[in-house]
């Protein structure tokens, strides 16, 4: 399970995006961008593979801060 290790305005930064746009695709109910994808789990320093099997976990709120 993936657990949040930074705010969403650092997941954005990671990405080279915004916070909305985090927002939006972290819970949109449309398929990703396969490159979008690739962005968010680097961010998240995990594999595709692991961020695909949790996707859809409430858990993952890019909001909560662990640092």
């Amino acid at each position: 399970m993936i657990r949040p290790k930074f705010k969403q305005s650092e997941i954005a930064r990671r990405m080279n995006t915004t916070p909305q746009a985090v927002f939006l695709l972290l819970r949109s109910k449309n398929n990703p961008r396969l490159s979008s994808l690739r962005k968010l789990a680097r961010a998240y320093e995990v594999s595709i593979d692991e961020l695909a099997q949790n996707y859809d976990d409430p858990d993952l709120n890019p909001d909560r801060d662990v640092n």
